[in-house]
């Protein structure tokens, strides 16, 4: 191919058409501008895809993670329930005068109202996302404000936490 229009030129500037030489001469530069375009296209395609692909990858990251810490959560929900119900247990047999319950069940009864039950959230995909900058790959205002909600009602339950564990001690 190159042979072709290397012969072209030679031909031209032979026969002293030196018109035609300019023209072919910008035709080529036409066409080697317009490859340049398509290839910036094509590139700027790829970068975009590659983006989307980010986007999510990180979304079903944080889904993931945020399943866990449903789940999580709701475990500690019912195992606070359980708790609730054996201290609420053991204060409404404490009252009684005729106890037919052995002490050791009062025991295990008791000792509800002394339990902790932690939660921690899975917050790894968007720790990660924060600390690469990849946070603003999500553009949706809403889905960022829950995440902010949620980060937020995390936080005071910490101080909460953290409160009652100085109080009990």
């Amino acid at each position: 191919m190159i042979k072709f229009f290397r012969k072209i030129r030679q031909q031209l500037l032979t026969e002293n058409k030196l018109s035609k030489y300019l023209m072919y001469a910008l035709g080529e530069v036409v066409l080697v501008v317009i490859g340049i375009l398509i290839a910036l296209q094509i590139n700027n395609w790829n970068e975009r895809q590659k983006v989307k692909h980010e986007k999510e990858v990180l979304i079903k990251s944080m889904i993931t993670d945020f399943e866990i810490s449903r789940t999580r959560l709701e475990s500690s929900i019912s195992q606070i329930d359980n708790l609730i119900y054996r201290t609420e247990t053991f204060l409404s047999l404490s009252y009684k005068d005729n106890l037919d319950i052995p002490v050791d069940s009062l025991k295990s009864l008791g000792s509800a109202a002394f339990d902790i039950v932690t939660v921690e959230p899975v917050l790894t995909s968007y720790n990660e996302a924060i600390a690469s900058g990849k946070i603003g790959l999500i553009s949706n205002k809403r889905i960022l404000g829950s995440i902010a909600e949620f980060l937020l009602a995390f936080s005071d339950y910490k101080v909460h936490y953290d409160i009652s564990g100085q109080n009990y001690y």
